[in-house]
């Protein structure tokens, strides 16, 4: 990440999260990024609640994109109750992973 950052091919890139409190920056990061220990983001996210929105059965969960192959491209909108609907039917089926 920091050569990407170096010729600029990062530029939105901006922080980091160490995941392991006892890292030390030995690579340079910190010249091209700011640093975050998790634990810090994890505290800061205990002391900054957010009220997240009612979801519904009709809430928008997440785009698929489509390839197009029957007309032109699209993004079709898979709602939460969608969502559950596949994983409670593949929950009682006989389909094996």
């Amino acid at each position: 990440m920091i050569d990407l950052k170096k010729t600029g091919d990062l530029p939105h890139l901006k922080n980091l999260i160490y995941m392991d409190n006892n890292s030390e920056d030995s690579s340079g990061a910190a010249d091209h990024f700011t640093i975050h220990m998790f634990s810090d983001v994890v505290a800061y996210g205990a002391e900054h609640n957010v009220d997240f929105p009612v979801v519904t059965a009709d809430t928008a969960y997440t785009l698929c994109y489509t390839s197009g192959t029957t007309g032109d491209p699209k993004g079709a909108i898979i709602t939460h109750g969608g969502m559950l609907s596949c994983l409670a039917a593949l929950k009682y089926s006989d389909f094996k992973w």
